[in-house]
């Protein structure tokens, strides 16, 4: 009986182990086969726009046959150039459409706090502030 359960603890052990590897190759080739290349298209289509000449020149680092996905140094390194750039592009958007307070701080009076009350009746609700807008409160 001893030996018997040992051996069935040992063999749970490994079919978990079996399990987990398994899952974590699942996990590598879903990254390599779809998230890199999709992420190494839409890092070329922001390197384009905002730096043209930059992709070329890293792609010109590249050997026969390599592509951007296949060399996740290059698109790392790419990344972390390109990551301030896509930023502040983005914040500019953003204030251009929503206007100046869209990036605004904190401090700035820009953002809106949050608070959870727990009520009497055992309903919660959001009480929402905004310096510009006063006080909105939401039931749930």
């Amino acid at each position: 009986p001893a030996v018997t359960s040992a051996l069935s603890t040992l063999r749970t052990f490994f079919i978990v182990l079996t399990a987990a590897a398994f899952g974590l190759t699942a996990l590598a080739y879903i990254t390599a086969a779809f998230i890199v290349p999709k992420a190494a298209e839409q890092l070329e289509n922001d390197t384009k726009r905002l730096r043209p000449g930059l992709w070329e020149e890293y792609e010109a680092k590249l050997e026969d046959n390599q592509t951007m996905a296949n060399r996740p140094d290059l698109l790392q390194e790419l990344g972390n150039i390109m990551q301030p750039i896509i930023t502040a592009e983005y914040e500019r958007q953003a204030e251009e459409k929503f206007g100046p307070k869209a990036g605004a701080k904190k401090e700035d009076g820009g953002v809106i706090d949050v608070e959870v009350e727990d009520n009497r009746d055992g309903r919660y609700s959001e009480v929402l502030r905004n310096n510009d807008h006063g006080k909105m409160e939401v039931l749930y």
